[in-house]
């Protein structure tokens, strides 16, 4: 609000021109002679300061999302994304998009709505996480070799794993900056749109094997360096609903010289698992995978809910901590393989072969020897960290990518690289704060 020379003061109602005038800070719609003005009307003029506040604010948000939904659309009729990029639902609570990119993997974005924050007050829907184990599931152990990672183009993928309740799972696994990241992605049904809401809501919890006889489980361990909850044990149980789009997901970044091993031997002398344990390596790690039926989506409405529904764990771990871990996933270390899968055999799910065979793989040598695609992929995660951000989507994607990967793990490691890391670094430290 401006005030001109004839305004008078809100409190003593006279004019103290020559002088100026001083606002209220907050609200900016009463002005004072002095300080002396201001603080003898702040009683009278407190409500009113805090109604409109609340109304800059609440037009401030409304504007921030009016943007953000341009942006979306803008990005999702654009002729150059056109089939790329698709708004799956916009509305006052959500808005909820994929993106097919480059690797052929889709990948989903939730953004609240203005309204999102009183949708769920209204609601109050409960955290899924309080009934980790209870529904129909299937049990599988994914043994890998972390050293053999690298020679593979910096990933390793098993096969497909058929599940009984419509969805074709894949694990992917590969390596970031000493840390070994967990992906899972879903078999592309033929036909399916890239704006399908219809589906199955699953749940996939996992954990690792250790020990001599390969039948005691553990959690996974905390990841390493400058993440965002790098050094903390987090929820290793996610939730989502799969459309046969091809979506691809990251379960979670653990560091990879603190996983557990065990044997080759151990496994191949047991009979806790089916499956052929013939080409197991001498030393693996054994991930073990739980996908639980949470029921069919069949509509936009149940989409949008189930989506909303993947996101409360978020919120329920902020406020209660001990709730990060769900209940279920503590209680399978101490039950062990045996009574988690009801004495059943668990069946072993192989590697798949490389894209190029190892003997044949030669890392790029530099930026000049990239595709474009490639030099699109690093180009963004550089620019990005030059504005102080760290794209970890983006970066765990460029190093899971056999041509990408190598070269970026080069420039990460470079000395010219650290001051913009560590001023990433202090920004997402700041955040936190």
């Amino acid at each position: 609000m401006v005030r001109n020379i004839e305004s008078l003061c809100d409190a003593c109602h006279t004019n103290p021109y020559p002088k100026k005038l001083r606002t209220c800070g907050y609200c900016k719609t009463t002005a004072y002679c002095n300080a002396d003005c201001q603080r003898a009307h702040w009683k009278e003029h407190k409500s009113e300061c805090k109604r409109i506040r609340a109304r800059l604010q609440k037009e401030a948000e409304a504007q921030t999302q009016a943007k953000a939904r341009a942006e979306a659309d803008k990005i999702s009729s654009g002729e150059a994304k056109k089939e790329n990029v698709k708004i799956i639902v916009n509305n006052e609570k959500v808005i909820l998009s994929r993106v097919k990119d480059d690797d052929g993997y889709v990948y989903a974005n939730f953004m609240p709505g203005r309204e999102y924050g009183s949708f769920i007050q209204a609601t109050k829907p409960e955290c899924w996480c309080g009934d980790v184990g209870l529904k129909q599931s299937l049990l599988v152990a994914f043994p890998f070799h972390v050293e053999s990672i690298k020679n593979r183009g910096g990933y390793v993928k098993s096969q497909y794993l058929n599940t009984p309740f419509g969805v074709n799972f894949q694990l992917h696994i590969s390596e970031i900056m000493g840390n070994l990241s967990v992906d899972l992605s879903e078999e592309l049904k033929p036909n399916v749109p890239l704006t399908s809401t219809s589906g199955v809501q699953c749940r996939a919890t996992y954990w690792f094997l250790k020990g001599g006889d390969a039948t005691s489980i553990v959690l996974p361990p905390p990841s390493h360096g400058k993440f965002k909850r790098a050094g903390e044990t987090v929820c290793n149980s996610h939730l989502n609903t799969w459309c046969g789009v091809g979506l691809k997901t990251p379960l979670g970044l653990h560091e990879s010289k603190n996983l557990p091993r065990v044997t080759g031997k151990s496994l191949r002398s047991t009979t806790n698992f089916q499956g052929d344990t013939a080409e197991l390596p001498d030393e693996a790690v054994v991930l073990l995978l739980m996908v639980e039926d949470c029921g069919p989506c069949e509509s936009t409405e149940q989409f949008e809910m189930q989506s909303i529904e993947t996101q409360l764990h978020i919120y329920h771990a902020d406020a209660v901590k001990e709730a990060e871990i769900p209940d279920f996933c503590k209680n399978a270390c101490r039950i062990g393989l045996h009574e988690l899968n009801m004495k059943q055999p668990v069946p072993l799910v192989g590697e798949l072969p490389p894209d190029k065979p190892s003997k044949n793989f030669v890392a790029p040598k530099g930026m000049n020897d990239l595709s474009p695609a490639a030099l699109t992929m690093i180009q963004g995660i550089m620019a990005e960290m030059k504005t102080g951000n760290v794209p970890m989507g983006q970066i765990e994607e460029a190093l899971g990518d056999s041509e990408a990967g190598p070269v970026l793990q080069n420039i990460l490691a470079s000395p010219q690289m650290a001051p913009l890391i560590a001023q990433a670094m202090a920004k997402m430290d700041a955040g936190k704060k």
